[in-house]
């Protein structure tokens, strides 16, 4: 299932999944296109691994990065609403450095 996060000014739609019994975290992200019906492109969190990019510049996915590790910690907090966590997310924990996070998985 897919949790909306944020609408940016141009009706580009970032969403993000709940997290994966690995830890990750899928954002989805999607802008309407005349030409080609919709640009898309997936990160997943924590490593900030980019795949299926479908017509978005590359500094559009530079902008779409910096948004997201802006946010990552809230992004990761916000996966485990709506279901039972069995790694619940520690409010001091620094989310957007991947080596913190893999510490509270492996503890």
């Amino acid at each position: 299932m897919m949790y909306p996060y944020m609408t940016l000014n141009d009706q580009t739609e970032i969403v993000h999944s709940e997290m994966k019994p690995d830890g990750r975290v899928k954002v989805y992200i999607e802008r309407p296109d005349e030409k080609v019906c919709f640009c898309h492109a997936t990160c997943w969190l924590p490593e900030y691994k980019w795949e299926d990019i479908y017509n978005f510049s590359d500094v559009d996915i530079a902008k779409f990065q910096e948004i997201i590790e802006s946010s990552a910690h809230l992004i990761m907090e916000f996966s485990h609403i709506g279901k039972p966590a069995k790694h619940k997310p520690d409010k001091n924990m620094d989310y957007s450095n991947k080596k913190n996070y893999e510490e509270v998985l492996t503890s």
